[in-house]
């Protein structure tokens, strides 16, 4: 079952999900927006082969970081990371899921291919959510920090899952460094 508005904000008065830092301006019908820090990561170009289980093969990225005056110009074609602003916790009883929205949809950007967030990911330490960019127009895009960048909608388990996302990977996505998002 999707959670609504009312049941969002209960769920997050019991402590069983975690937003932080959280605004009711963002609080939607059925889901919450997320918005955009401040650090992207940009992947250095390389003609190197990635092999999926290889590590070593993986390309380097940088960190860049953006603000209003110092937008990054997202061009067509071109993938970077990007994380939330907002720090997230799920108990075993809820999972995850991302959506674009509509209206930079609409215009080409996408911050989504992997959009599942696993019962318990963030209860015991919480994380940000790690999206990935793409832009899909044939135009530039300017990215911006702080802006409303994809909604968090939550799904009620039937029943509480056995080990959450922590358990089974504790140190995975720990402060942002995506040497650990690569494991």
């Amino acid at each position: 079952m999707v959670l609504n508005d009312k049941s969002i904000i209960k769920y997050i008065e019991k402590k069983e999900i975690y937003i932080q830092p959280f605004s009711l301006e963002y609080v939607r019908p059925s889901s919450y927006c997320m918005t955009l820090n401040k650090e992207i990561f940009i992947f250095e170009k390389t003609d190197n082969c990635i092999k999926l289980f290889d590590e070593k093969s993986y390309p380097k990225y940088k960190i860049v970081v953006i603000s209003k005056s110092n937008p990054y110009i997202l061009s067509p074609g071109e993938f970077i990371l990007a994380s939330t602003n907002e720090y997230i916790g799920l108990s075993n009883k809820f999972t995850g899921f991302l959506s674009n929205i509509s209206g930079l949809a609409r215009l080409g950007l996408n911050v989504l291919l992997s959009t599942h967030i696993a019962s318990g990911f963030g209860f015991t330490k919480k994380k940000q959510i790690i999206l990935e960019m793409h832009n899909n127009s044939n135009c530039d895009i300017e990215i911006i920090p702080d802006i409303r960048i994809c909604h968090l909608v939550f799904v009620q388990n039937i029943s509480k899952s056995t080990k959450g996302y922590d358990h089974l990977y504790p140190e995975k996505y720990i402060d942002n460094k995506l040497s650990e998002y690569y494991k």
